[in-house]
């Protein structure tokens, strides 16, 4: 995945090559012994250790700002981890970029690569519910806040739940690229056995010409021959 980041990362929009990666990965990963498992499958393994990682990350960063930067209580990373972090660069779009929101500058969660997930559970997903979220989380912040509430803690509390609602806004995208790379792959699919029909159905069509053409063939000849016979017959007589 070093030599690969931009398939590490989601970036790369060439399908073939993308298939081709994965197929390749497949064979050398199968090779060290079970389990054994097929390129769009190790794909799909790549992006929940990606996602799991990420989710790490965000609950980390949340932890950060509430302890005024306090490193003590993180979640550790594991080597593995870590490297996905790297190859991915995950903290650069972990730390987000800074938005107003109700006047406020807040943090905003960015997804660059947006990777595809393996939850199929989740294919009727749409903005309307994205929407929904977002009205609920800010419904429960300001059910949240009571009298005794400092303006740091306010603002603490409404960047605690836009932090999880960007968070959960970037899964469900992850959730809809998943979707839409699947329906494309169905969509290439039927055009391929498409082209494979129409193929069959040209030869098919090309071989009873033949017989046909071989047919007539055979019948001018008898009835040349027949018309033969009839010429000898009346020179005779």
């Amino acid at each position: 995945m070093e030599e690969n980041p931009e398939v590490a990362k989601g970036f790369s929009v060439n399908r073939i090559d993308v298939d081709r990666f994965w197929r390749d990965a497949a064979v050398k990963l199968n090779s060290h012994g079970p389990p054994s498992k097929d390129g769009a499958t190790w794909k799909k393994v790549w992006a929940d250790f990606k996602n799991k990682t990420k989710k790490k990350l965000v609950e980390n960063e949340t932890k950060r700002k509430q302890s005024g930067f306090n490193d003590n209580n993180l979640i550790p990373l594991s080597e593995f981890e870590e490297a996905i972090v790297r190859i991915t660069s995950l903290s650069q779009s972990v730390s987000g970029i800074k938005a107003k929101v109700f006047g406020v500058n807040q943090t905003r969660i960015e997804e660059p690569d947006v990777a595809e997930t393996a939850s199929t559970s989740n294919n009727n997903i749409s903005m309307t519910s994205i929407n929904e979220d977002e009205e609920h989380l800010v419904e429960k912040q300001r059910s949240q806040r009571t009298k005794n509430d400092t303006p740091v803690q306010l603002l603490q509390k409404q960047n605690e739940v836009f932090e999880k609602f960007f968070a959960d806004l970037c899964s469900k995208l992850d959730d809809m690229k998943y979707e839409f790379h699947r329906i494309n792959r169905n969509l290439q699919r039927t055009e391929d056995r498409q082209k494979q029909i129409y193929e069959e159905n040209r030869r098919h069509n090309l071989a009873l010409e033949n017989i046909m053409l071989q047919k007539l063939e055979l019948k001018k000849k008898l009835i040349e021959m027949e018309l033969e016979k009839l010429t000898e017959k009346l020179v005779d007589a």
